[in-house]
């Protein structure tokens, strides 16, 4: 009895001992991958669970908390093939990121009639959004035909009562991915062609065109475009029913000011807005209007080139959730364009315990500039004040992609 009672002991200390070896191992693996960072040793550490490396969902958390929606060329075949299984069997809206994953993927491999009958098998909301992105993926892969031929092609396709919605919404997000993809051209020979677009769909469409042809600088065109979307917007508040519309079209409005680069009728027109009766007693579909618009107005000034406006703005906004999102976005605006100095001044404004997730995003949007520049090592500092693990997991699978192979 004794010897068995000794045997158990030293086979409970051996198993001990492996975990702690393991453990320290490891550890050690990480200080020295963070001595001398390399691809290979970043994304060991990326995806080093606590039983061994990340598989199935965790994996695919990892990634698109990394960035791999906007890159394509970072996921495998075999994450496409398991991004198409979450997005089947997972029930909440956030799936439509594992389809999203699944549609980049396939069209990229040439899978695009796949990637149709994956979208065809979703249910609900997840369906249009997963529709729209698969319309800009096969456009942006130089196949408007069967962009436009999606529902032709999905089994079961969209009810009667969907249809045309779904099939305005394909022509619109067409259009809107050949502008920003510089076929402007392309995009206006579309937008003459419709006959069924509500006015606020058009306007939309004339909102994208004339920041395509404002980025390749022919100005007059980019007044032409934002002056029909700006009459289009008049004509849909016409027919608006209930505040929510009416302030969503209002904000449209001022949007097309920012984007005309003109502040102070900027400034002017969000005064009047805040003024308007009716502002402090609006319902929640109104405040989330109010509040995507506003954020939108931001985008709007930063794509003009006025950040300091956009600043401004940002601060004044209530609640914190869209000053936040506001900010999140000028100081990633500004990390883009080499203000890092203005993006570290917003990083250091937010409270850190209250702001957590906001400080996150910007401290991975600083992190990725870091390794771009060649300083790694900051970047691995910034990635050590994120609390959460998948999002620390997700920067270092960006960081490890940014170094040379």
């Amino acid at each position: 009895m004794r010897r068995r009672i000794d045997q158990r002991s030293l086979l409970l200390a051996a198993i001990i001992g492996c975990w702690t070896a393991s453990g320290s191992t490891a550890g050690a693996d990480w200080v020295s991958c963070q001595n001398k960072p390399t691809r290979d040793c970043l994304l060991e550490e990326a995806f080093r669970g606590d039983s061994g490396p990340l598989t199935g969902k965790d994996r695919l958390d990892v990634m698109i908390q990394g960035g791999a929606l906007a890159h394509p060329d970072w996921v495998t075949a075999a994450d496409v093939v398991e991004a198409q299984r979450l997005a089947l069997s997972v029930r909440e809206v956030s799936a439509v990121y594992y389809a999203n994953i699944a549609i980049h993927g396939l069209v990229a491999a040439n899978q695009k009639q796949q990637a149709i009958d994956l979208v065809a098998s979703l249910g609900d909301a997840r369906q249009s959004m997963a529709i729209n992105e698969l319309v800009r993926d096969l456009v942006k892969a130089g196949d408007l035909q069967t962009a436009l031929a999606v529902t032709d092609r999905m089994q079961p396709p969209p009810g009667p009562n969907a249809l045309l919605r779904v099939k305005r919404s394909i022509i619109a997000s067409a259009m809107k991915a050949l502008a920003e993809t510089g076929k402007t051209d392309q995009a206006v020979m579309l937008l003459l062609d419709q006959k069924y677009l509500t006015e606020h769909e058009a306007a939309d469409i004339q909102v994208a065109v004339g920041q395509a042809f404002a980025k390749r600088g022919e100005a007059n065109l980019a007044q032409g475009y934002f002056d029909q979307a700006t009459r289009n917007l008049e004509a849909a508040r016409g027919y608006s029913i209930g505040p929510a519309p009416d302030t969503r079209f209002r904000l449209e409005a001022i949007r097309i000011l920012a984007l005309r680069g003109q502040v102070d009728a900027v400034n002017a027109a969000i005064q009047q807005e805040r003024s308007a009766p009716g502002v402090r007693a609006s319902d929640a579909s109104t405040e989330y209007e109010r509040s995507q618009g506003y954020q939108r107005i931001v985008g709007a000034l930063l794509d003009a080139r006025q950040p300091e406006a956009a600043l401004n703005l940002a601060k004044s906004l209530t609640p914190d959730g869209t000053k936040q999102a506001a900010l999140v976005a000028i100081a990633t605006w500004d990390t883009s364009n080499d203000r890092i100095a203005d993006a570290r001044a917003v990083y250091a404004s937010m409270n850190n315990a209250q702001e957590a997730t906001a400080r996150g995003v910007i401290a991975r949007s600083l992190a990725a500039y870091s390794a771009k520049v060649g300083d790694v090592a900051s970047a691995l500092r910034f990635v050590g004040e994120l609390r959460d693990p998948t999002n620390r997991r997700g920067m270092l699978f960006a960081i490890a992609h940014i170094l040379p192979r």
